[in-house]
């Protein structure tokens, strides 16, 4: 009887110990937003240019349009991702091709990308913002809490003080060499500027119109 105890009980902790790699696999990756800022080796916005999502793996390409943060060679990144036997495809998900995108990232050049963790690295670009986190989750560790529009918010953040600034168009303003007048029959009230061939003609005329009403 104690031995079939004994042996029932070896069974037993050898079946706990082969399920425990299991259960560590199983557990998610993730971060506050800022703890997913800091776990990125490479940040990126770019665009979707092609999804291919079989059974067993998922594959999608952006073409890539800035780098924010780290090195990342090329102008078109690929990811692929194998299904997890647990959670499925987890965050690995992207939205229709054409849309943009603002992507955290784990890895380097000739090692390959993936993402920095299992959740929320995947937000959409609308107007030059990050306007919202695609397909992402609220998020609770130790106590605190983040939902999906904090992600949103703290990726805009980042992105604004990360961006390339964007070229301004010069406002029109006066034109050099004319000044503002009134009854001078120019159009709005201008006049021509003093030292110009129109100001040289313009006093010609002038005084000649003057001497004339003068007689």
């Amino acid at each position: 009887m104690r031995d079939k105890r004994w042996l029932y009980s070896f069974l037993f902790t050898g079946a706990l110990l082969l399920s425990l790699p299991t259960v560590a696999s199983a557990r998610l990756l993730v971060s506050s937003p800022e703890g997913t800022l800091q776990a990125a080796d490479v940040i990126i916005t770019g665009s979707v240019t092609a999804r291919e999502y079989g059974e067993a793996e998922r594959r999608v390409t952006i073409e890539v349009d800035e780098v924010l943060q780290g090195d990342l060679q090329g102008d078109e990144l690929s990811l692929a991702m194998q299904k997890n036997r647990v959670y499925g495809w987890v965050g690995f998900d992207f939205p229709d091709p054409g849309t943009e995108i603002f992507l955290l990232l784990r890895g380097q050049a000739g090692q390959g990308y993936w993402l920095a963790r299992d959740l929320n690295c995947v937000a959409v670009v609308e107007g030059g913002r990050v306007t919202s986190l695609y397909q992402g989750s609220n998020v609770g560790i130790d106590g605190d809490r983040w939902s999906r529009e904090d992600y949103a918010a703290a990726y805009d953040a980042f992105y604004q003080a990360n961006r390339t600034p964007q070229e301004e168009t010069p406002e029109i303003s006066q034109q050099p060499g004319v000044a503002a007048g009134a009854g001078t029959g120019w159009p709005g009230g201008q006049q021509p500027a003093k030292g110009g061939l129109l100001s040289r003609v313009w006093g010609y005329w002038r005084g000649f119109w003057e001497r004339l009403l003068d007689r």
